[in-house]
């Protein structure tokens, strides 16, 4: 290919072509001036078929004279362009040390090609369609290379995951989720933010008994309502121990509600009496350290003992209702598990067990009472 079409002129594109190979032998250049030789097969001819071509056309500029001398000045030509070697002249040493000083990216000898290719492409802001381009050439010659510059340049994520309560527990951050929330604007310039939480058990698969249980959260006054992860737990069965899964969320909660939230320089304050824990019946027990709502103290609403009637039910429509004070002085034990003779995590921070934790009305009236009507109807 002798010639291609670019919305630039001749002199701009040599000045491209020229800074491009300048930088790139700066960069495999190492600190003791010593030269690196890559295999690139037929690298001139290969760049302009898989990069020139694909440029919007203005007006024809001919640049393979230019391309393949300076080439030529920079590259061996013993190897008729079938290897690519860095010279080390003075003048290309004393350019690898200035491009190490401005960029403060000093290639290390000890990393593998591939890191230092990602550097080289941060540094020098090598645009993805160019990057996709020269890995093409060198996947050919250069083993375990990525083929687009998006699986090269990915960022290397170490998730933090703990080992608890017989499963695997990550905490992602209550503060990083509400700030998140925040990008989507906020209504009517609230400042005082409240929260709803839901905390419940996902199986996985049919054939395990695996389970997900994440903490999700929304904020209430956001423009637009989209839960964010909080926190997730991974095991065969629900957490073994309530206290030590939800001790990291309750510690965060309690320290923003106090301290508060600032973004884009608005204090954001969030009061823990006006958030609300959504869940099914299981993991409302769960969260209460209560007896299950088939058991026959499992009202959550009143102390009426139930009675079995293939089923337990609760006739007594006379019996006292549950408050946040009557939970936490224990005054019905039945209605308490073995494990619960300590304040529950949540209770720690004030959340009220009885006012903040309502009944879900799908369960209750969808699935539930309505359901059963229309079997009947």
């Amino acid at each position: 290919m002798s010639s291609i079409k670019k919305a630039v002129g001749v002199r701009p594109a040599r000045r491209q072509i020229k800074n491009a190979v300048d930088n790139f032998m700066a960069f495999v250049t190492d600190t003791n001036g010593n030269t690196r030789s890559i295999e690139l097969p037929c690298l001139t001819t290969q760049i302009q078929q898989q990069n020139i071509e694909d440029l919007n056309i203005v007006h024809e500029v001919s640049i393979e004279p230019e391309l393949d001398n300076y080439c030529h000045d920079r590259f061996d030509s013993d190897s008729d362009h079938h290897s690519l070697s860095v010279s080390s002249d003075e003048d290309d040493s004393e350019q690898s040390q200035n491009f190490e000083d401005n960029c403060q990216a000093v290639p290390n000898p000890d990393q593998d090609f591939q890191s230092q290719l990602r550097r080289w492409a941060i540094v020098e802001n090598v645009t993805h369609k160019a990057l996709d381009s020269l890995l093409k050439i060198l996947s050919s010659k250069v083993s375990d290379l990525p083929r687009t510059a998006r699986t090269l340049l990915q960022p290397q994520k170490v998730t933090p995951i703990e080992a608890i309560c017989n499963g695997n527990f990550h905490y992602r951050g209550l503060k990083k989720g509400i700030l998140e929330a925040l990008l989507l604007g906020v209504k009517h310039h609230e400042t005082q933010l409240s929260l709803k939480f839901n905390i419940d058990g996902i199986p996985l698969y049919n054939s395990s008994n695996q389970s997900c249980w994440p903490i999700l959260g929304v904020v209430n006054e956001v423009q637009q309502h989209v839960p964010f992860v909080i926190a997730a737990f991974l095991g065969l069965s629900k957490p073994s121990n309530l206290s030590e899964c939800l001790t990291p969320f309750v510690n965060d909660l309690k320290n923003i509600c106090e301290t508060g939230i600032t973004f884009k320089s608005v204090l954001f304050t969030i009061n823990a009496s006006k958030c609300l824990f959504i869940a099914d019946a299981p993991s409302r027990a769960f969260l209460k350290s209560t007896v299950g709502h088939t058991g026959y103290f499992g009202c959550e609403r009143c102390t009426s003992k139930g009675k079995w009637a293939r089923k337990v039910i609760f006739p007594d429509f006379k019996a006292d209702l549950r408050t946040d004070e009557s939970f936490s002085n224990r005054l019905q034990e039945q209605h308490h598990s073995r494990s619960s003779d300590h304040a529950t995590p949540l209770e720690r921070i004030g959340i009220g067990m009885i006012s903040q934790i309502p009944i879900d009305p799908m369960h209750l009236v969808y699935t539930g009472v309505t359901k059963g009507s229309s079997n009947y109807g």
